[in-house]
């Protein structure tokens, strides 16, 4: 079995690794959902780990969860 820091082919892409990070947005948008800053110099922060998946979208105010979501 390939270790986790093996190569590997999820469809076209071809990733370093098998690591994936899971969404990490939270609370990291402005007053009106929109990603600020923050949101990319925490992605560009882990992008060199491995995948990482994408979401966190409120389909409006009333679906938020938490403060500050992105969306």
């Amino acid at each position: 079995m390939p270790g986790l820091f093996a190569p590997v082919r999820l469809g076209r892409p071809h990733l370093p690794n098998r690591l994936v990070t899971a969404p990490t947005a939270r609370g990291r948008a402005g007053r009106w959902g929109v990603p600020g800053p923050g949101t990319a110099r925490s992605r560009a922060r882990r992008a060199t780990a491995g995948l990482i998946v994408t979401a966190e979208i409120q389909p409006s105010p009333a679906g938020q969860g938490y403060p500050a979501p992105p969306g």
